[in-house]
């Protein structure tokens, strides 16, 4: 019988012209590879590989997609943006003796954004009254109108003005339950306190509960690369 000595067999194909021409196949591949990679990130920037599902939150009819959904489509359902900079207090009170607040000034959506920029704690307003805190983002290599900028996160909590008319996974705000999103999302992620997490790829959704059982807040966001929020 003759034996066979495999570890010298293969020593020898990769030291023949074959066995060569095979490793400088599969080392031109991968150079090919990253340079595609490379190329994609520079002309679309937001281009993922194994990037996950993004959590939807419906926002009185409107579906609201981290990394999808636009500032001129939010201004189209009629909405306005604004930060905590605008926000004044009123001269008089509210009937039950409160200091009321309200937001002089909106955003010209017109106005130019820096290219791959994220801008963050930005307030969404449905008349005078906050609906919900929101980051956008420039994701272009080039100069964009607030307007074309995308949402990267929401954030809507029990006392915003249209917290009544948000539905999650068909389930509308009040009677959200952490069993609830997790036959919706899958096993959550983590939990911290009355925060629960759940996560797919590049996107994560959050549910605050306070101990009454209360909904407190939803979240849902797109994490993007530390280069593109620059």
């Amino acid at each position: 019988m003759k034996i066979v000595d495999k570890e010298q067999e293969r020593i020898d194909y990769e030291n023949s012209p074959e066995g060569k021409k095979k490793e400088w196949i599969k080392l031109a591949i991968g150079i090919v590879f990253v340079l595609v990679c490379g190329i994609l990130y520079r002309v679309l920037p937001s281009f993922e590989i194994g990037g996950g599902k993004p959590y939807v939150i419906v926002m009185d009819g409107l579906e609201i997609t981290p990394g999808k959904t636009t500032v001129q489509e939010l201004a189209d359902a009629g909405y306005e943006l604004t930060d905590e900079s605008a926000k004044v207090m009123a001269s008089e009170r509210d009937e039950d003796g409160n200091f009321v607040f309200y937001y002089k000034d909106v955003y010209d959506l017109s106005a130019e954004t820096e290219p791959r920029t994220m801008y963050d704690s930005l307030v969404l307003l449905k008349g005078d009254e906050q609906a919900a805190e929101i980051s956008i983002i420039n994701d272009r290599g080039i100069n964009l109108a607030v307007s074309q900028c995308i949402i990267t996160d929401v954030t809507i909590r029990n006392d915003y003005v249209d917290a009544d008319k948000v539905t999650v996974a068909g389930t509308p705000f009040a009677q959200l339950t952490e069993d609830k999103i997790t036959e919706a999302f899958g096993k959550k992620d983590r939990s911290l306190d009355n925060i629960y997490t759940w996560n797919k790829g590049n996107y994560y959704f959050y549910l605050t509960i306070l101990e009454d059982g209360t909904v407190r807040s939803v979240s849902t966001n797109k994490y993007y690369r530390t280069q593109a929020a620059e």
